[in-house]
């Protein structure tokens, strides 16, 4: 399988590795118990493998087009884009919602789909919305008129999920506008279509449902886990996935890999995407100098800077503070002693 990856714009080979098994597994189990009107919400960090989650995730929920009913679309599948100014527009999401239910993109259907880069159903809808149709549609709809529209025909059409990625982008409003009112929109959208949505990005995601209630109420949150080495059976894990990705490079020995684990863990921040980049440097390194083997030697001159790590490490802990978070289970934290009194039916005042 091969996958892409948007920071280098290069393909790789994809490697079903266990905490994307895991996350998979976990993401379906959540599908099967959400209802219309309510989120799921996969929270990972960046290139840790959730466009290739949701590539495999379309066909899974969709089933196979044969078997829809004459003019149904069980799915659409957006990014929450930016605009130039680096903030979300509504407007911009509006249209590509609109464009999706009425011309969809079925290509995530085909099995050829499943191969090279899964971020290409999102190139190609950018491409059509960059058309001179969709200029002109944009330019005289509003906003309101296109959301309205896609409600109706995802009514007709038979919609049940809407996948939402790159979902932190909702939370990079202007000054003078709200996230959370975009997100009550979208709960709102959901719930009178009578489906759900998947929303799919990075912490920088949280406050979109941590900071509005309804949102939470409404909300399953999934989180996509690097491998850490202060856990045995991640150290496995992580050591497998990295012996499988460097099973293509000519090693000076068996174990050379797994001999130089913390480094690349430092390099790699235990996620796929980044280990695999700094392996594949590591090899360019060696093709460099025209030797024969990758040595520790190739590894060390691959590594980054102390600023790379810094940044790769800040993403990771943010995360991990996140999804780690100690969730309060007494009540007098919030209502006092005499409060939680009351509330158990023993006030004596």
């Amino acid at each position: 399988m091969v996958t892409h990856d948007k920071a280098e714009q290069s393909t790789h080979t994809f490697i079903p590795h266990e905490r994307f098994v895991t996350t998979q597994r976990h993401l379906m189990q959540a599908v099967a118990r959400v209802r219309p009107g309510e989120f799921i919400w996969l929270i990972g960090p960046s290139w840790s493998g959730k466009s290739e989650i949701r590539r495999q995730l379309l066909p899974a929920l969709g089933g196979d087009p044969v078997y829809w009913p004459c003019g149904h679309l069980p799915l659409v599948s957006v990014r929450a884009v930016l605009n130039q100014g680096d903030k979300f527009n509504p407007k911009d999401f509006a249209l590509r919602l609109h464009q999706e239910i009425t011309e969809p993109d079925e290509a995530w259907t085909s099995a050829s789909s499943r191969v090279g880069n899964p971020d290409a159903a999102h190139a190609a809808a950018e491409a059509r919305a960059a058309s001179s149709i969709w200029r002109e549609v944009r330019a005289r709809t509003p906003e309101r008129v296109l959301r309205l529209s896609f409600e109706r025909m995802s009514k007709v059409r038979g919609l049940k999920y809407i996948i939402i990625e790159e979902a932190a982008n909702i939370s990079r409003v202007g000054k003078n506008q709200s996230a959370r009112n975009y997100m009550l929109g979208i709960m709102a959208l959901i719930e009178e279509i009578g489906c759900c949505a998947i929303m799919i990005g990075t912490h920088e995601a949280a406050p979109l449902f941590e900071d509005a209630q309804e949102i939470l109420n409404r909300s399953e949150v999934l989180y996509m886990r690097p491998y850490s080495l202060k856990i045995e059976e991640d150290v496995v894990a992580y050591a497998s996935m990295v012996k499988a990705i460097g099973s293509g490079i000519p090693l000076s020995h068996k174990t050379l890999l797994q001999d130089n684990l913390d480094l690349i863990a430092l390099n790699g921040g235990g996620i796929f995407g980044p280990t695999y980049r700094f392996l594949r440097q590591a090899d360019a390194e060696r093709c460099k100098t025209s030797e024969r083997v990758l040595t520790e030697k190739h590894l060390r001159t691959a590594s980054g800077t102390a600023r790379n790590h810094t940044s790769l490490w800040s993403d990771i802990d943010a995360f991990n503070r996140l999804a780690d978070a100690r969730r309060p289970v007494s009540l007098e934290r919030f209502v006092g002693p005499s409060g939680t009194k009351r509330l158990n039916g023993s006030n004596n005042d």
